[in-house]
């Protein structure tokens, strides 16, 4: 009887996962939800983004860097994307982590090949500090029902997500990410602890 129940749970979680695919449609890099209407980004695989990226070995590579991202996240961020009134609180947050995740891959795909070239760009505190202007570029664009702190959270989220398999080449940089995704952490602990004591 047990073996049976969990067959039969299984076979609902594969028609409820073939209901829930249904239920999307792709259309010109928006997914849309047929149901609720929330309309999601639907970016080309990691692999796929990182194939189209280009590189600057000349003038100002490293502030490159930073302008890259911009357009990166200028260019994905449509107000159908990133408008309350068409999407859910969850839906906002899925479009700005991809979004932000997106640009941080281009990034890295960048910080490799000059790592690799003769200029051997590795300066983790200058990276760092391209995602800090980010986070000064991002806070003004935050859809309506986000905070600036968790725009800053899904920013550097992404960029840890991003990097994290290359630790091993960057990991000052991975360490002050995830030393500030700790530190969002801690005070959203500490402000439920507040709030149970009201």
């Amino acid at each position: 009887m047990r073996s049976k129940g969990m067959g039969s749970r299984s076979t609902s979680t594969s028609v409820k996962q073939t209901w829930i695919k249904k239920l999307k449609f792709s259309w010109i890099g928006y997914l849309l939800n047929t149901k609720t209407l929330d309309v999601y980004l639907d970016l080309p695989k990691p692999a796929d983004i990182q194939s189209f990226v280009t590189t600057a070995f000349s003038g100002h590579p490293g502030e490159q860097l930073y302008a890259g991202c911009v357009r990166s996240i200028k260019l994905q961020f449509s107000p159908i994307l990133m408008d309350g009134q068409f999407n859910c609180k969850e839906t906002l947050t899925r479009n700005l982590y991809e979004n932000f995740f997106s640009a941080a891959l281009k990034m890295e795909t960048q910080t490799t090949s000059l790592g690799k070239s003769i200029i051997s760009f590795t300066n983790q505190d200058f990276l760092f500090g391209v995602v800090i202007r980010l986070g000064q570029y991002v806070i003004p664009l935050a859809p309506y029902g986000i905070s600036s702190n968790e725009m800053l959270y899904l920013l550097f989220q992404a960029f840890f997500n991003a990097y994290v398999k290359k630790q091993s080449r960057y990991p000052k940089f991975t360490y002050l990410l995830k030393c500030m995704l700790d530190r969002y952490d801690k005070s959203q602990k500490d402000q439920k602890k507040k709030r149970g004591r009201k």
